[in-house]
């Protein structure tokens, strides 16, 4: 019997995960400063320039290597016990900034704060609030920023959000210049959080009598801004577009967040500085992992981390290395396996981190069919394409993803020749299958191996019947004609059997189903015909 040797379904199909963008807090619009040292720009890099040999580190949450600096502060603000200090909030916020990864980087950035309140030391002893705020974000912007009262504005980049790279140029935007007040707040006293509009970020601080006072922290004189529908009705527009801002409306301000200082800390993992042309791959995808691992219990920290995730997913089985791709499954399962009992679209607010998601359900699926797994794999994958329609993109990408790991399942089981076991799997597969190719082969190589088990046994009924319950499927690739050949040397054979048996009227009878059941029986019609000149 000729057998399936090549089909469009052969699950060797590569695709370019592109469309999915990773979510970023991009506030702080666009200003060219005076005196604005040039951004450092690092060569744009992606998955493929990656060394991974220290990554999947033992004991540790994530997939890429941590510093035990880092790994210690996650357990600090992972601790529910724990309250954050200043020093705390600082070695977040220059961890958030990317480039700061153990004590002793920090050490400097330390220094500055303790110099800056050894020089300005009546800070601490102002008792009014309102006034040691107000105080505090003056000289702030004096000490560290440079400010000027020519230029009100000086250092200011609408794209510079990393804390280290303001505490060494005092280049700063909305985020950074926050992170710093947040940081010098905690030190001195003041109860202070941070707040997040569509285009902007600053910060709030709440007095002893209970007065929220809003902190501007782009402006010296930021302290106590009044942002009223008065505010936004005609000044708002002038000081947001003096700082490249898109002008919100009243209605904008009124849905703010207000978020704790660490908690801006964790928004700032994913702001301008972590763009490809800002920061390599590995170590936005660090900064995406330790937010997510910080705000575990918010599904919409973890969008960047499941689309990362993917991409080295995806890297990994192209590159052929699926040990390594075990590995990071492994790894990042327990992540997982929180979406399995639930559909993916309701833990997220953003339909768009259903996708990543199912992605990597998928992956996973496959992982642990391949694990030997393969009753949970099964139902993972089964689960996944019920839910392909729910997602707003990608959506041929989940689907074939989903019925590569029932592929996988079903190619197991032909491989072990435990041929039932695999009927009942396909039995089960869900409508749609004609939709993927990964399917499509799954069937093809079902049916090509039952068809050979029944060929070797000579078993010409059942192997008739194979054949034909394929092509009732009406799969249109180009190994339909292959299986169409299979079926009429199939019916020649149970033919010349019923010849050689003396059982000439069978043969004929068979011979004739031949020629009405097969496209091209030209075989059968020959044959048919010397059988009636001949019986």
């Amino acid at each position: 019997m000729k057998k399936i040797m090549r089909s469009p379904a052969s699950g060797k199909r590569l695709y370019r995960f592109g469309t999915l963008v990773l979510a970023g807090l991009v506030v702080c619009g666009w200003v060219h400063a005076q005196s604005v040292e040039p951004l450092s720009v690092f060569p744009v890099s992606d998955e493929t320039s990656v060394n991974r040999a220290t990554f999947a580190a033992p004991g540790q949450p994530t997939w890429t290597h941590l510093t035990d600096f880092e790994q210690d502060l996650i357990l600090r603000f992972k601790n529910p016990a724990a309250e954050p200090d200043s020093n705390d909030l600082l070695a977040l916020f220059l961890i958030a900034s990317g480039d700061i990864r153990d004590t002793e980087q920090l050490q400097p950035f330390q220094t500055q704060i303790v110099h800056f309140f050894e020089q300005h030391a009546d800070l601490l002893r102002i008792r009014d609030e309102h006034e040691r705020g107000t105080q505090l974000l003056s000289r702030m912007h004096r000490h560290f920023l440079h400010a000027d009262e020519r230029s009100p504005l000086a250092g200011y980049h609408a794209d510079q959000s990393q804390l280290s790279e303001l505490m060494r140029s005092g280049v700063y935007n909305c985020i950074s210049s926050a992170l710093l007040y947040l940081t010098l707040a905690e030190y001195a006293g003041l109860n202070s959080a941070g707040v997040i509009m569509p285009s902007h970020a600053y910060v709030q601080v709440t007095l002893a009598d209970g007065r929220v006072i809003e902190v501007e922290t782009t402006a010296s004189n930021g302290f106590d801004v009044v942002r009223d529908e008065a505010f936004f009705a005609r000044p708002a527009s002038d000081w947001f577009e003096t700082r490249g801002l898109d002008v919100p409306s009243f209605a904008d301000y009124e849905k703010r967040r207000v978020i704790s200082a660490a908690a801006l800390g964790y928004e700032s993992m994913w702001s301008q500085h972590t763009t490809e042309l800002r920061m390599p791959y590995a170590d936005r995808m660090r900064l995406a992992e330790i937010r997510g691992v910080l705000q575990s219990d918010f599904a919409d920290a973890q969008h960047n981390r499941l689309v990362y995730y993917f991409r080295e997913a995806d890297h990994l089985r192209k590159q052929n290395d699926l040990p390594a791709l075990d590995q990071l499954i492994n790894r990042i399962s327990p992540l997982l396996a929180a979406f399995d009992n639930r559909p993916v679209h309701t833990v997220f607010s953003d339909p768009i981190s259903t996708v990543p998601a199912l992605l990597l359900q998928a992956e996973r699926a496959d992982w642990l069919i391949r694990g030997g797994q393969t009753q949970q794999g099964q139902q993972l994958a089964l689960h996944v394409l019920s839910q392909v329609d729910t997602a707003p993109m990608n959506n041929q990408l989940i689907r074939d993803l989903g019925w590569r790991a029932l592929g996988t399942h079903v190619g197991n089981l032909i491989a072990a020749g435990t041929l039932d076991d695999a009927r009942r799997v396909i039995d089960g597969f869900p409508d749609g299958c004609a939709l993927s190719a990964f399917c499509i082969n799954a069937l093809e190589q079902f049916y090509i191996s039952q068809g050979q088990q029944f060929w070797a046994q000579r078993n010409w009924p059942r192997a008739i019947a194979v054949y034909e319950e394929y092509l009732a499927l009406d799969i249109q690739t180009d190994n339909r004609s292959v299986f169409e050949t299979n079926l009429q040397t199939a019916y020649l054979n149970q033919a010349e059997q019923y010849w050689f048996d003396e059982e000439r009227d069978e043969a004929v009878a068979m011979l004739e189903v031949c020629v009405i059941k097969v496209a091209s029986a030209e075989r059968c019609q020959a044959r048919l015909q010397a059988a009636r000149q001949s019986r």
